[in-house]
């Protein structure tokens, strides 16, 4: 099923998801007695809640605040313009840069 599915599309494309379905390593870790395999995995499981609860977060506040107070740190110390010039060259310089990749960011 999975390779008829792949079929329908062009032989030059490469991206595609897969998702496999698996029991829960930790119950035969426990059922072993592979106690690292268990807090290997328990470890996992918390990085994942702290990346979900990353996620649900709505950051455009906060980095509109920070970025008020970059701006207003830059312009009392008088180098606002400096800052945005040296900003400017580096994002020509980037730009040039992918100019040279394609799309993904591969060399052509």
């Amino acid at each position: 099923m999975l390779q008829r599915r792949i079929g329908r599309y062009p032989i030059t494309e490469i991206r595609f998801n897969l998702l496999a379905m698996i029991q829960d390593p930790r119950l035969r870790a426990m059922e072993i007695g592979d106690l690292e395999t268990v807090r290997r995995e328990e470890e996992r499981r918390e990085a994942w809640q702290w990346e979900n609860a990353l996620r649900k977060h709505n950051f455009v506040g906060f980095a509109h605040e920070v970025l008020k107070g970059v701006v207003k740190v830059k312009t009392q110390e008088g180098k606002y313009e400096e800052w945005l010039s040296d900003a400017k060259k580096e994002l020509a310089k980037k730009m040039a840069e992918r100019k040279g990749k394609g799309k993904d960011g591969y060399e052509d």
